[in-house]
């Protein structure tokens, strides 16, 4: 599921984290782990971590935050906080000019914490990615275990996405047939 290569990143840019046994055999759900944690000891942090998934290129030089992305995580988050946790942010990001994350894996295990720790996940669907909110979100199916990857969202969540997500689709053009979700967008 996970290569050596992303590991041997992972315990080079943070080895008091991930330089363990545990890691080495469940690096997904650690990773998930210590991002969840990283939400409660310092919320600015992990939402300026949010935002720069979010919009997946983040300029060194910007001059604002996109206003939409920010404030569906948070009001108070601001562009002098972004710019000030982007310095401590370095293990999980690449800067060639613009910051953006090192790895598609750590921008699941974001959204696996985001859905898990915010109140209201859902917020965050008109500024996600389309194709990778659809990638990643499953209805909750009692007798159906989805890929870890997945995320299973109870009824009233999927709900909300899925509203949120039809009319994107439809605004965007985008095209879904064959899509394992396409049977709960009819």
């Amino acid at each position: 599921l996970v290569g050596i290569p992303f590991q041997t990143m992972m315990m080079c840019a943070l080895p008091d984290t991930f330089f363990s046994k545990a890691f080495c055999n469940e690096p997904f759900q650690i990773l998930t782990e210590h991002f969840k944690k990283l939400s409660y000891q310092n919320k600015k942090k992990f939402q300026s971590l949010w935002y720069i998934m979010c919009v997946m290129i983040f300029e060194e030089d910007a001059k604002e935050l996109k206003k939409e992305v920010a404030s569906a995580i948070s009001k108070e988050l601001d562009l002098h906080t972004v710019k000030y946790y982007v310095k401590e942010l370095t293990p999980y990001l690449k800067y060639d000019g613009q910051f953006e994350l090192k790895h598609e894996l750590m921008a699941i295990a974001l959204f696996h914490t985001f859905l898990e720790v915010f109140k209201n996940p859902g917020s965050i669907c008109n500024v996600f990615d389309v194709r990778k909110t659809l990638e990643l979100i499953r209805p909750e199916h009692e007798y159906h275990r989805y890929h870890p990857l997945a995320v299973s969202l109870s009824r009233e969540s999927f709900q909300s996405f899925k509203t949120v997500l039809k009319e994107k689709i439809k605004d965007k053009n985008i095209h879904i047939a064959g899509h394992p979700l396409m049977e709960y967008f009819s």
